[in-house]
């Protein structure tokens, strides 16, 4: 079993086992006389109940079969706890309430009837990590907390829309659970309530749920199909953590198991998707990248992004699941990184970055003598390896710069003349990058003016 959600449930049992640790032979006295103990057509030593019990009435008790008779309406908390040698048990028509932690630890419990039972108390069957067979009563209301945890043998199981809510951890640890059916009457399915099924491919929904709450099935690694009905209202941001690469929501477009599909990187469809075989690789271009910065500023060195690949909120391995290539990393351009299929995928897809020279920050301008204007900055630009500036001016009642001035130097210092005077003049610059003979410029600074005093 997977470690984080189960820690307290041997706290809950201890408080239990402390209460019957005093059990011994004696305690199984309502058979003292006339208990008939045979062994039936199944090779099992059985004995009949014939009247009710008692809190941990036969707690640890050594029999196989236990038949409780109709004189028998019933059966206190933990009365079977921790039979390990109890494989079934057949339950009167007049038992309707299995009572809390009634079979827990029972391991090696086969099968129980349930057919009239309506109500199943927290950690009932805990445990029995041999239960196969369990089949509810149309008329049950209630299957309580951790009932049914760690049964590691059920396959099926199919719930009343009489029962209002799937109750925390209720089938949490049932590794070979395959099949569920989850019927409209149903409104919440709680915390935890089919963690680490690992078993589980398709899930319904059913029409009328409205949550569905922390870790309801996290863990279920092989989950490929989740239907969600446009009744529910929420979604737990860790309903479906960790459930594998496969995991597609299926969901009508606009409601809220859509939008939350889309906001946690699960793959969502308004239709069921057919699951791959199992030779069949994944198609990674449906996978979700992202950069940790999409803009570097040229200065000569290498940069490339941190690359994240998220598919059905699973964060993808690099070497595992998918390579690396970068289509440039040094000169100013915009480039790419590739992303491509590895192991269980194939495809690829990619995602832009620009490496761009820094815009010119902090120039000045001044009227100077003799109808010129000097631009100049105290600093040296931001990338060291600026190859030249180029300076644009115009009168300010023209709409356009008409005027570019080039400056082949790292240095911005320049003086404009012939100017008019006692008009005013607007003046922008921009510097540029000379790669083996490829220009890149960078973008054009903001506005400055200045009227011609001299």
């Amino acid at each position: 079993m997977k470690k984080g959600l189960h820690k307290t449930i041997q706290a809950s049992f201890l408080v239990a086992s402390m209460c019957f640790t005093t059990i011994g032979v004696n305690s199984f006295d309502i058979f003292a006389d006339d208990a008939v103990i045979i062994k039936d057509n199944s090779g099992l030593y059985t004995v009949s109940v014939e009247e009710n019990l008692t809190d941990g009435k036969l707690y640890e008790c050594p029999y196989e079969k236990i038949l409780v008779s109709d004189k028998v309406d019933s059966i206190g908390k933990y009365a079977f706890a921790k039979s390990l040698s109890l494989k079934e048990i057949e339950l009167s028509d007049k038992i309707e309430l299995v009572a809390n932690g009634l079979c827990f630890g029972c391991e090696n419990l086969e099968s129980i009837n349930l057919d009239s039972v309506k109500e199943i108390g927290n950690y009932a069957f805990s445990d029995c990590k041999n239960l196969k067979d369990v089949k509810f009563s149309k008329d049950i209301k209630r299957i309580g907390v951790r009932a049914f945890y760690n049964c590691s043998s059920i396959k099926s199981i199919e719930v009343s829309g009489n029962v209002e809510e799937i109750e925390d951890e209720v089938f949490s640890g049932c590794s070979n659970l395959s099949n569920i059916k989850l019927n409209e009457g149903i409104k919440t399915i709680g915390k935890g309530a089919f963690f680490d099924c690992d078993g589980l491919t398709n899930v319904k929904i059913p029409d009328g749920v409205l949550s569905i709450e922390n870790v309801s099935f996290k863990n279920c690694d092989n989950l490929y199909n989740v239907e969600i009905p446009e009744s529910v209202n929420y979604i737990s941001a860790s309903a479906f953590a960790e459930c594998g690469k496969k995991l597609v929501i299926v969901a009508k477009k606009d409601s809220y198991a859509y939008k939350y599909a889309v906001n946690n990187d699960i793959k969502v469809s308004e239709n069921i998707v057919v699951e791959a075989k199992k030779d069949e690789k994944i198609d990674i271009s449906d996978a979700n990248v992202s950069l940790d910065s999409n803009i570097y500023y040229y200065d000569g060195k290498r940069h490339v992004p941190k690359v994240t690949v998220k598919m059905s909120g699973y964060i993808l391995k690099q070497g595992i699941d998918y390579n690396l290539v970068y289509t440039g990393n040094k000169k100013p351009g915009i480039w790419k990184a590739q992303v491509l299929g590895k192991g269980d995928y194939e495809g690829s897809l990619s995602k832009d970055y620009k490496i761009i020279v820094t815009p010119v920050r902090g120039f000045r301008i001044k009227n100077v003598k003799k109808r010129s204007i000097k631009i100049f900055a105290k600093k040296r630009n931001a990338s060291k390896n600026i190859t030249g500036y180029q300076i644009a001016y115009k009168d300010i009642k023209n709409r356009r710069f008409k005027r570019i001035n080039t400056l082949n130097t790292g240095k911005l210092e320049y003086v404009l003349g012939r100017f008019k005077k006692y008009k005013t003049y607007q003046v922008k610059v921009r510097c540029f990058v000379n790669t083996n003979g490829r220009m890149s410029y960078s973008k054009w600074s903001g506005i400055k003016q200045v009227k011609i005093k001299k």
